[in-house]
């Protein structure tokens, strides 16, 4: 009956002592029930501790919630954390190179030469790591639009940070750093496009992640070209070709040929003329055209050179002339270039030349 009375005294002991409901001889005291500390920096965990005058303390570590390993024995941890207090009453702790995944809770807890006396601070000193996210408004931007990047930390350090913004991964110009979590984009135009990102000053090496600015604009420096580009010889194909510069890319090519009237040729980046004819020289034109807005290339003429025909021979005057009376003959031809030799020929009555 005795050894059952000790051995309840002795189980009620322990779970006094690692209750949270301790007598007061009994605790731990953290310094914050939370704390945030910057990524890549590092974190003290202020913490003191007291108990029974009459026992001795024989082994002190943190731990994270239910798993009673020291954290300096964990291989995520190794190097990275240093017990600050002793196993008299402090108790902190310093926390390096801080990693988002340290985030959590931490608990301390010691052990006495009492074999029932062993006791866990819950709950403990949670903390936060403070990594940064890039948000951006609007999130479609158009040429001439405003834009507002916002640095936004996961966390509040207590502090007022300096931020400062990086385009791809330079500074960004004429943006100093500023104690402003907000950066805006007057006007943008396509050289305002790139991976945008933010730090916290002297914490440069932990940026946040980039967030891509795409300014949308519509088609400029449009321009058509033919291939072959000279040399065209009627009969021969040719292919007109439209370029343009848009974000986003064009989506609608279309070609015109000016003349009398405009007419319109057809769709497509690229238009093919087959055996082509002294008819389609002329005046050619594209537009292009995306979401936003549309651009017309310049002029683009379009010669062709074609062999002599229609050649046909006019006599001045045309009626019959008298013996001793001058006339005329006047050979005409359409041609492309222009006939540059004409010889001339009699048939005899025989038919020879």
């Amino acid at each position: 009956m005795m050894m059952m009375m000790m051995m309840m005294m002795v189980m009620m002991i322990d779970v006094l002592f690692t209750s949270a409901e301790l007598k007061d001889c009994w605790r731990v005291t953290y310094a914050h029930e939370g704390i945030c500390a910057v990524k890549g920096s590092s974190v003290d965990l202020g913490c003191s501790y007291s108990y029974p005058n009459n026992v001795i303390v024989t082994e002190t570590f943190w731990h994270k919630p239910n798993i009673m390993e020291d954290l300096s024995k964990k291989g995520e941890y190794a190097n990275r954390v240093k017990y600050l207090g002793n196993k008299d009453s402090d108790c902190a702790l310093r926390i390096k190179d801080l990693r988002e995944s340290d985030s959590g809770e931490y608990q301390f807890r010691f052990l006495t030469n009492d074999p029932g006396g062993k006791f866990s601070g819950s709950p403990g000193i949670s903390l936060s790591v403070l990594t940064l996210q890039v948000e951006m408004s609007p999130t479609t931007v158009t040429e001439g639009q405003s834009v507002t990047l916002t640095c936004r930390p996961t966390c509040d350090t207590g502090a007022k940070p300096t931020f400062v913004w990086y385009k791809n991964s330079e500074p960004v110009a004429n943006q100093p750093p500023t104690i402003y979590r907000f950066m805006t984009i007057n006007s943008v135009s396509k050289t305002h496009s790139g991976s945008y990102s933010c730090a916290i000053q002297g914490h440069k090496n932990h940026p946040s992640p980039a967030v891509a600015l795409n300014v949308q604009y519509s088609p400029r420096k449009t321009s058509a070209s033919i291939s072959p580009s000279s040399n065209i010889v009627e009969g021969d194909s040719v292919t007109l070709t439209c370029s343009s510069d848009a974000n986003p890319p064009v989506h609608n090519y279309t070609w015109y040929k000016i003349n009398s009237s405009e007419t319109t040729l057809g769709s497509g980046q690229n238009h093919t003329i087959n055996n082509i004819s002294s008819e389609d020289i002329g005046q050619y034109y594209c537009r292009a055209k995306n979401s936003v807005g549309s651009n017309n290339s310049t002029v683009l003429y379009v010669n062709v050179s074609y062999y002599p025909k229609n050649t046909l021979l006019v006599v001045s005057p045309f009626t019959e002339t008298p013996n001793g009376h001058s006339v005329t003959l006047t050979c005409n031809s359409d041609a492309n270039p222009p006939v540059h030799n004409y010889t001339w020929y009699k048939k005899t009555v025989s038919g020879s030349l």
